[in-house]
């Protein structure tokens, strides 16, 4: 009120501008932070600045450029109050690092202390052939989907170990999971995976708690954390890294590929030497008995009596032991076949399961029964009380949303 006479919304906005633009000591200034958020809108590049507990918007207008999230910048411009949108934000004219982020200065010396204490090496090797695959990440997400996907042999079984991959306790979860595999589960290989994002929702896959889970695990573990541009002290102390959690299923494919495919050499020269073994001897049995014919008759009928004799048996024991072999392979193809329908009839039918579990916690059920889902500026109502008489709400139901006004 001023002066008993009540001011409206754009008269108070213009006043406050009016203050903000009389204000000199808001223009022209410097300020430091570490980047938080980015991003690109138009021909102009906005960035969150924070400090703490405390962050700031800023933005640079007729300019596109990018920067690492974490850095600690140095801007320089003006602040400004926009009374359209009632909100204070700095418009910056140049950029320049300012010294290093604390975060990042204490990944750099808690990496260097698990580096001298040989954390990153001497890690148990990925199996040459992969079988049993427990993955550490989250229940819900694009990541598990993914890898399923991406790993198609049927004979591998994928076990989710779900856990938080962001937030308060997620490290906690992470390096638990770890542990509990390690004993109880019989697994080739611990996949840690988590789909990419601000350095700062990585934050769990730098803590020295996860670090040393990682580090002590017997079984191998595989880290696939973020984009292929992200490490992880989970990358580090990992037996391999993969770029992306996909990229993590196809060098499981391609590790099993690798080991089939020398499965099939060796029984292909297997079987060649077999054959080229039993052309060698009859080839050398014939010279023998050629040079044999020489002598006289009765001696040459009588040696090719023997060489003949000798040939059949040879013949017959080489065609014997080419039998008995293509016997055994057959059974054991046979036997791995059986192996492998049996291993993809119970991944399908725990994906059937998973899938119908999913169905029945999908909201969207909810929805078709007749519920409605209230919204008021863009955010749920859950109770009564924070609406009054006139607001205008939105009711969204399984097939569409509708506005309405409360009376």
């Amino acid at each position: 009120m001023q002066n008993g006479k009540p001011l409206s919304v754009t008269q108070l906005n213009g006043y406050v501008k009016g203050v903000f633009e009389d204000e000199l000591v808001l223009h022209n200034i410097a300020v430091y932070g570490e980047i938080y958020e980015f991003s690109i809108s138009g021909q102009n590049t906005f960035i969150t600045l924070r400090d703490g507990d405390c962050s700031l918007s800023c933005v640079r207008y007729g300019v596109t450029e990018r920067y690492a999230l974490g850095t600690k910048v140095l801007l320089r411009g003006t602040v400004t109050f926009y009374p359209r949108g009632g909100r204070v934000s700095f418009v910056f004219r140049t950029i320049e690092p300012y010294g290093q982020s604390v975060q990042y200065a204490a990944f750099l010396k808690l990496k260097e202390k698990l580096r001298a204490a040989g954390w990153f090496e001497n890690r148990p090797p990925l199996k040459p052939f992969i079988k049993d695959v427990v993955i550490v990440t989250s229940s819900t997400g694009a990541v598990i989907h993914d890898f399923i996907r991406v790993v198609s042999q049927p004979f591998v079984n994928i076990r989710l170990f779900p856990v938080k991959v962001q937030g308060d306790g997620a490290a906690q979860e992470i390096a638990a999971a770890i542990d509990a595999v390690n004993a109880h589960t019989q697994a080739d290989v611990i996949v840690v995976a988590r789909g990419g994002g601000a350095n700062v929702d990585l934050e769990p896959f730098n803590t020295e708690v996860v670090a040393t889970a990682v580090h002590r695990s017997a079984i191998p573990i595989l880290s696939a954390v973020g984009h292929e541009t992200d490490f992880t002290l989970c990358d580090f102390c990992a037996s391999a890294r993969a770029a992306t959690p996909s990229v993590a299923g196809e060098m499981i494919v391609s590790a099993n590929a690798r080991l089939l495919d020398k499965i099939a050499a060796y029984s292909t020269r297997a079987t060649r030497g077999i054959t080229n073994l039993y052309h060698a001897k009859a080839q050398r049995l014939y010279r023998a008995s050629v040079q044999g014919m020489s002598a006289s008759e009765r001696s040459a009928a009588l040696c090719r009596q023997r060489l003949e004799y000798g040939c059949e048996r040879i013949e017959t024991a080489l065609r014997r032991q080419l039998a008995a072999c293509t016997a055994r392979m057959m059974t054991t193809a046979a036997s791995v076949t059986q192996q492998v329908e049996t291993v993809f009839d119970r991944g399908e039918r725990r994906f059937r399961e998973t899938t119908v579990r999913l169905q029945a916690r999908n909201p969207l059920k909810l929805l078709s029964d007749g519920y409605a889902r209230v919204q008021k500026d863009g955010r749920d109502v859950k109770a009564a009380a924070e609406l009054k008489s006139g607001d205008g709400v939105t009711l969204h139901f399984a097939d569409g949303a509708v506005g309405a006004k409360v009376r």
